[in-house]
Order: structure tokens, then C-alpha cells, then sequence
């Protein structure tokens, strides 16, 4: 069986607002839209995830909701302190309490874990894998990107990166 997982990092923040506390920063106007066109590609995409991890950070869940403006469908989404600048070591742990019955399932969070857990992934199994993608992923994960990995598991509790495979990678200026 194949299981998708995809991992955005929040949009761009704004870091003008003084005062605000790290997990109280905002999205700016450029992330607000990044975060609306990269919904509105995801449904293009036919990508419908089954279940959608997201930071409690005010950036991440402003992201998801710029998902939704445009255009993402989503069945249930679980708001996480613990995805606050998680390692990849607790990101996967999330992935494994929460994947349960889910085929698809996707984290919305923050750099390096963002950028690890998916770069680690693509550059463990690289065989088949785009190596356009490979490079790009390879070399950062900007924000607003969105890595989308096929897991050859049957449930999330058995998967590793060796079993991984990266599918895309969409950065919001790609999108035309």
C-alpha cells in the first residue's frame, strides 16, 4: 500500500510587528497570497488530504486557512503545541499518533524540521525520483513550499525514510 505524506512550511511572516512573540507572528501579504495560490494548486492537483497536522503558531494556521481560501478541501485538521519548531524525531511521532486510518496525511510547520524530514526522505530513495526535484529540495525549503512523498507502508506506524519517495516539490513561485 502507498501513503502520502506532504509537507508545507508555513508562508511567509511578517516580521515588523513588534511585541508579537515567535509563535504570535503573522503571515504578511505576500504569504497570505502564497498560501491562497498554493490551495488553489493543491486542488488542481487533486491533493485532498485526509488529515492535516498544523502548528499552533498564529503563521501556520493562517496558512492553512489561506489553503482553504483557495481552494484545498480538508475533512479534519488537528492543531498541534507539539509541531511548534518539532525536530523531525517529534514530527515523526506526531505522524505515527495521528496517521492511524489515514492514507494522506499532511504537516503544516516550520524550518529545519520542514526541510529535513522531506530533503531526508528524497535523498535516501532516490530511484525514480526527478532529479529537478532532488536539487531543488536538496538546496532549501522556502516558505510556503510544499513536498508531497509516496511511503511504501501499510500503516504510518511502519514506515522509515528509506521507504519514502519524493513526489513533488512546489514552491509558490513556481506556480504559473
Amino acid at each position: 500500500m502507498v501513503l502520502t505524506l506532504h509537507i508545507m512550511r508555513h508562508a511567509k511572516s511578517d516580521w515588523s510587528a513588534h511585541g508579537l512573540s515567535d509563535k504570535q507572528r503573522l503571515l504578511n501579504e505576500r504569504g497570505l497570497h502564497a498560501a491562497s495560490q498554493m490551495g488553489g494548486w493543491m486542488r488542481r492537483h487533486q491533493i485532498k488530504p485526509d488529515i492535516i497536522l498544523c502548528s499552533s503558531a498564529i503563521r501556520t494556521q493562517q496558512t492553512l486557512q489561506g489553503l482553504i481560501t483557495g481552494g484545498l478541501a480538508i475533512d479534519r485538521k488537528v492543531i498541534l503545541d507539539d509541531l511548534y519548531l518539532a525536530s523531525t524525531r517529534t514530527a515523526t511521532g506526531l505522524i505515527n499518533q495521528h496517521g492511524s486510518a489515514h492514507k494522506s496525511l499532511m504537516l503544516i510547520g516550520h524550518n529545519p524540521m520542514c526541510h529535513e524530514l522531506s530533503a531526508g526522505i528524497a535523498i535516501e530513495n532516490t530511484k525514480g525520483c526527478d532529479p529537478l526535484l532532488l536539487s531543488k529540495i536538496s538546496n532549501s525549503f522556502p516558505t510556503g513550499a510544499l513536498a508531497s512523498i509516496e511511503i511504501t507502508a501499510n500503516i504510518w506506524t511502519n514506515w522509515d525514510a528509506n521507504s519514502g519517495r519524493l513526489k513533488r516539490f512546489m514552491r509558490p513561485k513556481d506556480i504559473v
